[in-house]
């Protein structure tokens, strides 16, 4: 009894090693694959004709049908081991493009299927001409394996739309919103540059259009050219100014063709912008010394424009010495404004005052100069 217990212990221990061995160990196997390298079929039906070539074209956001992505061996044999996912790029000559899909899963070292690129390229096919765009392909593993389709050429579709791109954004043709980034704040009075590009729907430069372009703000203040001319497809660094801080936008419409969608910019905050400098209106002289005498001064931002929000105090100095001015502070300013009368004791010539605050660095504004005369004669001083 105790012999065939032990002998159909073995013949159990017998057929699991033979079990792990047909089944797991081919598993382990298996996804150890030999694979070196990927291929991707011609795509966009590249010619050729005796020593001539022709890339393939696509248009973009077109599918492109029959796609064979393939794991080779060192030795060029299928690696029909090889399943698992890889990962797709669009790649141009000027930058990476969208693809879809971004990933694919192979079975028995391969996959077919359709893709779509939304990116277009610099070139046109022609005879002749190598084309700038193509599908790139790896696994992500630890020593990762690539492949690479020809070099074809994609065009984008018809003039559809206007984009605006701004300050703090960067142009991306191809990708979901056109750009990359956020819009920056701009200070409020201050010119900034911003450019408009004739566009597809995927947001591709459109070249050879000269449309007129009418430009709008939320900002009622606003300084924008109410027209502005495309050049080839795009207007560069036109020069805008909004003036109402708030969260605002810039429009673009194409007045050419009211059939092309209108942009709208994303929300730009324009902020208050800061103090620069004082500024006193001229003084009529001359000034009698001991009468008072009406000024105004203004608090002003970097382009001269008034800081309506400044409603602060200010030092004023006179040049004819400490003391011979009263009040020696002014305030609190109203939309940026004080006026209201001053005296000046020491009669002397070519005097001017000086405004300035109390900041670091700090904010200052100087007057004309004009001449203190003497008052009337009211007392005698005797000096002993």
């Amino acid at each position: 009894m105790n012999e065939f217990k032990f002998k159909s212990e073995r013949l159990s221990i017998t057929l699991f090693a033979l079990a792990f061995f047909w089944v797991i160990v081919p598993t382990y196997l298996k996804a150890s694959h030999n694979t070196s390298y990927f291929t991707i079929s011609d795509i966009g039906d590249p010619a050729e004709f005796w020593i001539w070539k022709m890339p393939g074209q696509v248009t973009v956001g077109e599918r492109i049908s029959n796609v064979i992505i393939t794991a080779r061996k060192s030795n060029g044999n299928i690696d029909d081991d090889f399943d698992g996912k890889v990962y797709l790029s669009q790649l141009t000559d000027y930058g990476i493009g969208r693809i879809s899909p971004s990933s694919v899963e192979l079975e028995e070292g391969e996959w077919r299927g359709s893709l779509r690129v939304y990116r277009a390229g610099k070139k046109r096919a022609d005879w002749g001409v190598e084309g700038d765009v193509r599908v790139w392909v790896t696994d992500n593993a630890a020593n990762p394996h690539f492949g690479e389709s020809n070099r074809f050429c994609a065009v984008p579709e018809e003039f559809d739309r206007l984009l605006i791109v701004l300050p703090g954004e960067e142009y991306l043709p191809g990708s979901i919103i056109g750009k990359l980034g956020q819009p920056n704040d701009q200070q409020a009075g201050i010119f900034f540059p911003i450019d408009v590009y004739a566009s597809d729907r995927y947001w591709n430069n459109i070249t050879g259009i000269y449309h007129t372009i009418g430009l709008t703000s939320t900002d009622p203040l606003s300084n924008l050219p109410s027209t502005v001319n495309m050049d080839d497809g795009k207007v560069s660094s036109t020069s805008v100014r909004l003036n109402t801080p708030a969260s605002q936008t810039i429009a673009a419409v194409d007045l050419t063709n009211g059939s092309i969608l209108t942009y709208t910019s994303p929300i730009i905050t324009v902020l208050s912008q800061s103090l620069h400098h004082f500024t006193i209106n001229p003084i009529n002289g001359p000034v009698v010394a001991g009468q008072p005498v009406t000024i105004t001064v203004r608090a002003e931002t970097e382009d001269n424009s008034l800081l309506d929000g400044f409603n602060g105090s200010v030092n004023l100095t006179a040049s004819s010495g400490s003391g011979t001015i009263n009040p020696s502070v002014i305030g609190p300013f109203t939309g940026g404004v004080w006026s209201g009368e001053i005296v000046l004791s020491r009669a002397e010539t070519a005097v001017s005052i000086t405004a300035s605050d109390d900041a670091t660095p700090m904010h200052t504004g100087t007057s004309n100069s004009f001449n203190v005369i003497p008052g009337a004669f009211t007392q005698l001083q005797v000096l002993l």
